[in-house]
């Protein structure tokens, strides 16, 4: 999984089908959950224009990770993976696992990727979703129940949003969201348990900022400041529950400060507030995966300590976060594999510096963590190119590196 910042402007409206959701919603929040003085209720940026360098010399502007691989998202639109690949999850053609990045050769102009456990999507330039990887459940959004290798084109147009779980994926346009794959747990919001191997209109009317996905739940944040869950709950929603929901509830915000993220996880989720710094986190805490120095699930939010500029869950019970006040990347919880990358495979409940990396200056830095390993990157600086580190398990060639076996500290990827 991975925290991914919005980057385009949902000008449209989306409304969830819950009459309690969509009544919370349309009167704007209320006086104990307003907005601060001065918030803003919308986000306008442009979609990024095409660089004037190509190739894996540009920037890496963000990483996704599943159960087994990860992709990295260039500057110019373009997609390398590397990791697992038994359910086609790399889109590389084969179902051969990589121990070095490769460049997706027929998948151009990508704005955002998401991942689930063996199942990857990417969000366009031109408001057009591509899926890949398992598909026994549908979520690749095809139609089908066949295994993909290669990217293809979900049927939805005017794609603003995107967020991938772990059988199951949504997606939001200017004036609806769209769900599909797994609902075991109601995980699309439809109000039943039935899988969909398409895209299903969930509702139309409300608009969303952000939109997340867990391992069999899903969340949204609205312009109006509203965080609502539909799915499994394991504590992640935050509102002093355990239990779920088959439609979209409305449940606290994670932040104070509505900042506009995509909000992933698998059974907890972590975010890092863009204001203050601080990580608040909720839901399961086994092996300290909430950072708060204890293993006690939480149902509402908890913040480990530092200051971040970015935060994000994995699909076990780790968490990892860029530190911009010591310029280090920390990760915490379950560490079985070596995926906290401190150089040990003791469970740490609070968040410990990755250790096999060069010396950091940037202030700001992307990180997503998988099963049993997690990834980031480093930027050098003078113009150079941007590189990715990973550590933990190697099982299935998740590291990268080239020569395979596992790692408790950061080696380099190749070929990114």
């Amino acid at each position: 999984m991975n925290i991914t910042y919005l980057r385009r402007r949902v000008i449209g409206a989306l409304a969830i089908t819950s009459v309690t959701f969509a009544t919370v919603l349309t009167a704007g929040p209320t006086a104990a959950s307003a907005a601060p003085a001065g918030a803003a209720t919308t986000t306008t940026t442009a979609v990024p224009a095409p660089p004037t360098t190509l190739g894996p010399t540009y920037y890496i502007r963000s990483l996704v990770s599943g159960w087994d691989h990860t992709c990295a998202l260039r500057g110019d639109g373009t997609v390398a993976c590397w990791g697992g690949a038994n359910q086609g999850q790399l889109g590389t053609g084969t179902l051969t696992a990589q121990s070095s990045a490769v460049t997706l050769p027929n998948l151009r102009r990508v704005s955002e990727l998401a991942a689930g456990a063996q199942t990857t999507c990417a969000l366009t330039w031109d408001r057009e979703v591509y899926c890949w990887g398992r598909n026994d459940h549908g979520q690749v959004g095809d139609g089908t129940g066949a295994r993909r290798t290669t990217p293809v084109k979900v049927p939805i147009s005017g794609a603003t949003l995107l967020a991938v779980g772990n059988s199951h994926a949504c997606a939001t346009t200017d004036s609806a969201l769209y769900c599909w794959g797994a609902n075991e747990s109601g995980q699309l919001g439809t109000n039943d348990t039935v899988d969909r191997l398409s895209p299903t209109v969930v509702g139309v009317g409300v608009p969303f900022v952000a939109l997340g996905a867990f391992n069999s739940s899903t969340c949204g944040q609205t312009s109006f400041g509203h965080t609502a869950c539909t799915g499994s709950n394991l504590g992640m929603f935050g509102n002093g529950s355990v239990n779920g929901s088959k439609s979209f509830t409305t449940v606290p915000a994670l932040t104070a400060n509505y900042d506009r993220t995509v909000i992933d996880g698998a059974t907890h989720r972590c975010h890092a507030e863009r204001e203050s710094g601080k990580v608040r986190c909720v839901g399961s805490n086994g092996n300290g995966g909430l950072g708060d120095g204890t293993n006690l699930t939480r149902t509402s939010v908890v913040t480990p300590p530092g200051v971040f500029s970015t935060a994000t869950a994995g699909f076990t019970n780790l968490s990892c976060g860029f530190e911009k006040v010591l310029r280090q990347y920390q990760c915490w919880g379950s560490n079985g594999q070596g995926q906290v990358g401190d150089g040990t495979t003791t469970n740490r409940a609070t968040p410990v510096p990755v250790k096999g990396l060069p010396a950091i200056n940037q202030t700001y830095g992307s990180v997503s963590a998988g099963r049993y390993h997690a990834c980031a990157t480093y930027d050098p600086g003078a113009y150079s190119p941007d590189r990715v580190y990973c550590w933990g398990s190697d099982s299935s060639e998740q590291l990268g590196n080239g020569t395979g076996g596992s790692s408790t500290t950061a080696v380099l990827v190749k070929g990114v």
